[in-house]
Order: structure tokens, then sequence, then C-alpha cells
């Protein structure tokens, strides 16, 4: 009977920590969501080849050691993300876009959507209103739309290399 009660206890005590130590699914108005790092979306039948110009092994950017698989790919950017930049043809000429992560935090409150940047030694917060359409949150800044999506906890950004392959940028709530 003991045992069966250090059991029983043990069980209770471990969903206790489990529910604890869990992350909000529900988004929590007016609470900051830190940067937590990246993932990476990638078309079903994407290639390495298709991503020649996008790689920084093939530029002469990356002089880690080979990169053989976009699993290589995706792990040298997300160590490489405060140099990595891919250049790209616009009506306006080349541009070049960076991927470091650009918001330090994201909050959502009913009304608007805050961006917190770090510059150098300098933090600033941009306050935009936003549309809701499902789970994306849009706000329209400068005619660009700036899109961010909540789920299961996380607040994500994403931002393509190409159509086919995105970096996400995932903010999640402090603990």
């Amino acid at each position: 009977m003991k045992m069966f009660l250090a059991v029983i206890f043990s069980l209770v005590f471990a969903l206790g920590l489990c529910a604890c130590n869990s992350e909000p699914k529900e988004l929590q108005k007016g609470t900051p969501y830190v940067y937590s790092g990246v993932t990476f979306y990638r078309a079903e039948d994407l290639t390495l080849e298709e991503l020649a110009n996008y790689n920084p092994a093939m530029n002469g950017a990356y002089r880690g050691g080979p990169i053989e698989t976009l699993d290589d790919l995706e792990r040298v950017i997300s160590e490489n993300l405060d140099t990595y930049t891919v250049k790209v043809q616009t009506d306006n000429g080349v541009e070049v876009l960076h991927y470091d992560p650009i918001f330090k935090s994201v909050t959502i409150t009913d009304e608007n959507i805050s961006f917190l940047v770090e510059s150098g030694e300098q933090e600033q917060t941009f306050t935009f209103t936003y549309t809701k359409n499902g789970n994306e949150y849009v706000a329209v800044v400068e005619g660009t739309e700036l899109k961010v999506s909540f789920t299961d906890g996380v607040i994500s950004y994403e931002k393509p290399i190409t159509e086919r392959f995105k970096v996400i940028y995932n903010y999640k709530i402090s603990a």
C-alpha cells in the first residue's frame, strides 16, 4: 500500500511540475515575448542546389567547412545570423537583405503590436496598430505588411530567403 501511495504521489507531483513549466498556449496580451532563436521553413521537395545562390559556402562568405545538406545550411545560417546576407534584384536595383534578429521582443495588446529593437547600447520600441487574421497579426509599416503569427505559445516572424526557404524568428515568454 505504501508503494502504491508513493507511486501515485510521484505521478501527481510529476504532472504538477509539467503543468507549471508549460508555456501558455493562449496569447498573453501585454506580455513581452523575447527572442528565443530561429527555425526554418523549407518546401518538402527543396534541394540544396536550388539554394546555391544563397549558400554562404558557395559564394565565399563562409569558410567553416563543406555544406552538403540542407541541415548543414540551416546550421550555418543559424550560427552566423549576425553576418549572413542575401543579395536580391529588385525594381530599385540590387538590395542586400540582412538576417540578424532585429526584434529583441514582441508585445501584442488589444490595440497594438510593439517591437523592441536594440541598436548598439540603445533600445527603442516601435508600436503599430494591427489587424488580426486567424493567428496572424498584421501591421502596415511604410506601405509594407509586417506579419507575426501566434501558435502554441510562440510568436513567430518569418523572413524569406526564397519562397521555398524561410528563416523563422521565434519569441517566447521569458522564464
